[in-house]
């Protein structure tokens, strides 16, 4: 039996190592378009790779692209993705 991939993909928006200050931010991020293209189905069992491309990093927008093969290298799924970086806001200490 042959089933779709499906998945959610998250970036990490809590905790970003730049300096002290950024620390103490919340950073909220929005999907604001999502494209899914299924191309081949992944066996159960079998293994899929993930592997995710930044297309544009701003300082508003960030573009990605998430291409997932299956075990034998074929590409099952490519996903392009815009989100917005919303603004920060400041974290009680």
């Amino acid at each position: 039996m042959k089933i779709w991939a499906a998945a959610h993909f998250a970036v990490p928006t809590r905790n970003i190592p730049v300096d002290d200050r950024a620390r103490t931010l919340e950073i909220g991020i929005a999907t604001t378009e999502s494209k899914t293209s299924f191309f081949a189905p992944i066996p159960k069992g079998d293994i899929a790779r993930a592997v995710c491309t930044p297309l544009h990093s701003g300082r508003a927008m960030i573009a990605l692209q998430i291409d997932i093969t299956r075990g034998d290298g074929n590409l099952a799924v490519t996903v392009v993705q815009s989100r917005i970086v919303l603004p920060a806001k400041a974290r009680p200490e």
